[in-house]
């Protein structure tokens, strides 16, 4: 695809010591390198070419160029699980554009542990590694998904905090005392 910047051998609008069409003083102010031809990479994920970021003037290292995302609990909030397990369900988000109109793939977003104790983890199921905050980019759908793990101790109320961009939006959850399963008290 062609764009309307001139990329060649002597750029008469700004230093361009690449050649791929971006103001070097405005790739280093946005994480690009100036001597590296990026104009067709995608540093933020956005779907949005680093030559077109810089033509729109939006930002090539913020996914959401600057705009609030529009987040969507789908399931898993106010669970309440026995200590030192993992809920039943996870806690699953929608990350759309700030219109709301569009399900966005592949956006990051951050679910971290705020209060309670327990820990997050990509499954449930096994030994998996358990983290305080996880990183996550959204599926196609645009959604995303963490499964966390009670505290060891019953009745602590925890907050569990979603960031997308300048949103956010909490998941709290209970533990409950462990009950008895071989009946003998």
């Amino acid at each position: 695809v062609l764009d309307d910047l001139f990329a060649g051998f002597d750029n008469p609008l700004f230093a361009d010591a690449d050649k791929d069409g971006m103001d070097d003083a405005w790739e280093q102010a946005n994480g690009l390198n100036p001597a590296v031809n990026d104009r067709n990479l995608d540093l933020d994920g956005d779907g949005i070419a680093n030559v077109r970021e810089f033509q729109q003037g939006t930002m090539p290292d913020d996914y959401f160029n600057g705009a609030t995302p529009v987040l969507t609990i789908l399931g898993g909030n106010n669970q309440a699980a026995p200590a030192g397990q993992f809920n039943a369900q996870p806690f699953k988000i929608s990350v759309a554009n700030a219109a709301g109109t569009a399900l966005l793939s592949n956006a990051p977003v951050t679910f971290t542990v705020q209060s309670g104790g327990g820990r997050l983890a990509l499954t449930n199921t096994g030994t998996p590694a358990l983290f305080s905050t996880l990183n996550l980019v959204t599926d196609a759908n645009g959604t995303a998904q963490v499964y966390y793990q009670q505290p060891a101790v019953a009745q602590v109320q925890s907050r569990v905090i979603l960031t997308a961009g300048a949103a956010q939006t909490p998941f709290t959850t209970t533990s409950t005392a462990v009950s008895d399963t071989d009946g003998n008290g």
